[in-house]
């Protein structure tokens, strides 16, 4: 820093504290952007609804399994051979968290025979119990009797007038859930359908769908959760600010004071080189001569050329301040004074 004059050294100091201003607030800016508080969805609890079907067929005498059972997964069951199925379903109610309330009750058993695209008959109350022999609460057992349920489908066949070679039967369990679970209440319906297909075509076979059934939920709670990083940023930028606002208000006035210095100190000097060649300068009335022109940085470098031309120093005042010339044949060496120079 030594060898910077003390005008020079404010005004690197005054645009760096501008500059560092601008970053400071750019940061600020930036800083804002995010929260100091997010809100987080936080899981209290899950829980999880399973059903399961399972049945045991009941065989004619036959020579294909040379047994009369089949349980899942251990053969086709085919309608010829097929007396009929029963089925068993069992309902379990699982939470993560030990539950504080607990009620599960078998609000109620619906069951729909449809023929795609021909009908659809709804069985609800007496006829589904009646109909698919229904016993049990909760966990159910149920017969489906092959023969009794073609017999129902061709009764509605001949009254319709068509002929049905695949039915369906579904059945629908509707199991109500009253709990609570990590302090909050847990209101559910849960309705986990089996599917009985029919096809007679080319032998037919039965088909059960829907014997394992899982919904899994969770409780879940809003949580505001503090950010200090985002905090900290914030106070830093607020720190950054203000130290570059107080620097800039102090370099502020002094870059100013200075450049009023500077300009002051031209003044003087420009006015103290006219009073020294005062004599050899002439005031111009009209226009200058055309000619070469040769413009010259400083009024001193003019001086020079005329004490070494031994030529007058005319001068010509315009709008845009003070003209001073020395003119050497077709030659003109200028140099021009604006009005914030002179002053």
């Amino acid at each position: 820093m030594k060898g910077l004059s003390k005008s020079l050294l404010v005004k690197i100091l005054t645009f760096a504290f501008l500059a560092m201003t601008v970053a400071a607030l750019a940061y600020l800016f930036y800083a804002h952007q995010a929260p100091t508080v997010e809100r987080k969805s936080v899981v209290l609890a899950s829980y999880q609804h399973r059903a399961t079907y399972d049945y045991v067929a009941e065989l004619k005498p036959n020579l294909l399994y040379n047994k009369t059972y089949l349980r899942p997964n251990e053969g086709v069951l085919y309608i010829g051979i097929t007396n009929r199925v029963n089925v068993s379903f069992t309902y379990a109610f699982k939470s993560s968290v030990q539950p504080e309330a607990l009620s599960v009750k078998l609000s109620r058993v619906t069951a729909r025979i449809e023929s795609p695209d021909k009908w659809t008959k709804t069985l609800e109350g007496g006829e589904v119990a009646r109909l698919l022999n229904l016993r049990g609460s909760l966990n159910l057992t149920m017969i489906v009797d092959c023969a009794e349920l073609r017999q129902l489908v061709n009764v509605i066949d001949r009254e319709l007038g068509v002929y049905s070679s695949t039915f369906n039967v579904h059945v629908v369990p509707e199991i109500s859930v009253s709990a609570k679970i990590a302090g909050k209440k847990v209101l559910e319906t849960f309705t986990p359908q089996l599917t009985i297909s029919f096809r007679t075509e080319r032998g037919g076979c039965i088909t059960l769908e829907g014997l394992e059934q899982v919904k899994t939920s969770e409780i879940k709670e809003v949580v505001e959760v503090r950010r200090p990083d985002i905090e900290s940023h914030r106070n830093l930028s607020y720190l950054l600010v203000a130290m570059a606002v107080i620097g800039l208000t102090i370099s502020t006035p002094m870059y100013l004071k200075s450049v009023r210095r500077t300009k002051k100190s031209m003044s003087t000097r420009i006015h103290r080189l006219l009073e020294d060649y005062k004599d050899m300068m002439a005031e111009a009335l009209g226009s200058l001569p055309e000619g070469h022109v040769v413009n010259l940085n400083s009024l001193e470098d003019l001086a020079r050329v005329a004490e070494v031309l031994t030529k007058p120093i005319v001068k010509v005042t315009d709008e845009e301040g003070e003209l001073y010339c020395v003119i050497d044949g077709g030659v003109r060496y200028q140099c021009r004074l604006k009005k914030e120079q002179e002053g």
